[in-house]
């Protein structure tokens, strides 16, 4: 997912406070690309967990692809 720079403490904070649903990890610092990792069972209440959170942040969810 890519998110502002200034957005990314917030974004971990608002993710973490979801009973460590998810955590995300920086995969372009330069560009400001986090990945998020979930077990896959959670694939669903992940995504909306995201959509609650992108209602106050500015993201994109880049890739849904679980690897």
């Amino acid at each position: 997912m890519k998110i502002r720079p200034e957005d990314t403490r917030q974004f971990r904070y608002l993710l973490e406070a979801y009973d460590n649903l998810a955590y995300s990890s920086v995969v372009e610092r330069k560009g400001c690309i986090l990945k998020v990792v979930f077990a896959p069972g959670q694939r669903g209440q992940v995504l909306r967990v995201l959509d609650e959170i992108r209602s106050g942040l500015d993201l994109e969810v880049l890739d849904l692809a679980l690897t």
